[in-house]
């Protein structure tokens, strides 16, 4: 049978699959199908996961991206040793946690201005920045350009604090670079005024 006729018969397959079946229930999630790769599952729910792959295209591509990435790939090189790939996923998880955390600040009621201390984590040493505090719905609040540096590495705001009412904020830093600018660190805060 020629494959233009397969792919249709496997088409019109699925689909009378689809009429037969109630509709696909949530994907799983990614520690699933890591456990279906690695063979930990229960029978019943490596059962579950195949079935919900006769009707998801996403999940196999994602379950083989997944392969993809944890094996070595074609370059011919040794693969990383394990405790070298546990310690850089450690390090990862731990930055985007940190990242992710909002940071709360805490300014005495009825100050007309205060200083926001930002030392900047990033290794990249610029003569420039540019600091944006966006409002939680993403709006522009605040911004200042050529922001630089004091002795001591920090990024030092002196802000009024009727410019910026209790709430969450996003705190983007920009470096600045000849004519554009390269983000390099976002940080959400919460700021109270007590």
């Amino acid at each position: 049978m020629p494959l233009s006729h397969l792919a249709l018969l496997a088409r019109r397959l699925r689909s009378l699959l689809r009429r037969r079946r109630p509709p696909a229930r949530e994907h799983p999630s990614m520690a699933e199908l890591a456990a279906y790769e690695a063979d930990e599952l229960p029978r019943e729910k490596e059962q579950e996961i195949q079935e919900h792959f006769l009707d998801c295209r996403e999940c196999p591509e994602m379950l083989l991206d997944m392969k993809s990435f944890v094996s070595p790939g074609d370059g011919g090189g040794p693969g990383l040793p394990d405790s070298r790939v546990d310690s850089a996923w450690e390090a990862l998880r731990s930055r985007l946690e940190d990242e992710a955390r909002v940071r709360s600040f805490e300014v005495p009621a009825g100050v007309e201005r205060f200083l926001l201390v930002f030392g900047p984590r990033s290794g990249e040493l610029r003569l420039r920045y540019r600091l944006e505090i966006l409002a939680s719905h993403g709006g522009p609040v605040w911004a200042v350009d050529e922001l630089g540096r004091n002795d001591a590495g920090d990024l030092v705001l002196g802000l009024a604090g009727h410019l910026l009412p209790e709430g969450e904020y996003l705190v983007r830093l920009l470096g600045i670079n000849g004519g554009g600018a390269k983000l390099l660190e976002e940080h959400p805060i919460r700021l109270s005024y007590r």
